[in-house]
């Protein structure tokens, strides 16, 4: 910590120009000093006093420096470097469906420095590799665009350290999760489908998008979707350290059935006239054919 040096000013000087500084360690990054306080003193009859103070910008952190508190998400970026944007709480989204990004995945990941850590003293055998830690994450979310705060969220997850002892790991939980965004995204477009159907009742041209969005978010088979594949995705982690082929079988089939039954769901719930059965209809058969190409590929 800067208080703790001989002199804490060293490379640090005051200039015109705000100084961009890597800093040396974890204690250093905790305890930056962005700016510069100047105490200006003078005397008077009963002792010095500080009549004014000067307070200078000096160092900020120097570009590709990331909060080791924080986990990333990573873009790729067609003909330049990879793009890393922080990982923040979404109203809509669980945490569990990026936990890729918690895990240490190469030599340029940016997953937070606490489970670097652990994987750190898991390989030097501190650690025993059966043991599966509890990670806490805790955030706000706010309205895009703006500062203000719309909600407070905490979200404990479990961490077998086993899955910090390869890399690989990681990108097949990765790899995983993509499939399963894939997988929603289709159940999507069928669920659109059998709506526009409902909506329209024969009729030519397009319902109001707005209405079909409403009808669909009714219906509520995209979210009940994401709850029942939480405790299959909870047991494709366990399973994939012991039989990784294994794991990602039982994973697509777990997706093709939630998936199904979800469209199903919302098939129930249109109604029994003449639009919703050919609406239902056509949602199946757009939602098998895109599974069955989707998993087989």
């Amino acid at each position: 910590p800067f208080w703790e040096r001989d002199d804490p000013m060293e490379g640090r000087p005051i200039g015109k120009k705000m100084l961009k500084l890597s800093p040396a360690g974890y204690l250093d990054y905790l305890t930056w000093q962005t700016n510069h306080v100047q105490l200006l003193p003078y005397e008077t009859a009963d002792g010095v006093k500080v009549q004014k103070v000067t307070i200078a910008p000096v160092a900020k952190f120097q570009d590709g420096v990331f909060c080791p508190q924080n986990s990333y998400l990573r873009r790729a970026k067609k003909g330049k470097a990879d793009e890393f944007v922080i990982l923040r709480f979404d109203r809509v989204k669980d945490l569990w469906r990026d936990y890729h990004t918690l895990l240490p995945q190469d030599s340029n990941d940016k997953s937070p420095a606490v489970i670097k850590w652990c994987a750190r003293l898991t390989g030097y055998g501190h650690l025993p590799e059966a043991q599966v830690l509890r990670l806490m994450a805790t955030g706000n979310g706010t309205e895009p665009g703006k500062s203000k705060t719309i909600f407070y969220r905490r979200e404990v997850i479990p961490l077998p350290l086993e899955l910090l002892r390869e890399t690989d790991y990681a990108a097949s939980i990765e790899n995983a999760l993509g499939v399963a965004e894939d997988v929603a995204g289709r159940l999507q477009n069928a669920l659109n489908t059998l709506a526009e159907h409902v909506l329209q009742r024969g009729a030519e041209g397009k319902p109001d998008p707005s209405n079909r969005k409403n009808l669909v978010k009714q219906w509520n088979a995209r979210e009940r979707f994401w709850i029942e594949l939480e405790p299959r995705f909870w047991e494709f982690i366990q399973t994939l350290v012991d039989d990784s082929g294994q794991a990602i079988d039982q994973w697509q089939d777990d997706l093709k059935r939630i998936a199904e039954q979800s469209l199903n769901h919302a098939i129930s719930l249109a109604g029994d006239t003449p639009w919703a059965w050919k609406g239902g209809i056509s949602a199946r058969r757009y939602l098998y054919g895109q599974l069955k190409k989707l998993l087989d590929e």
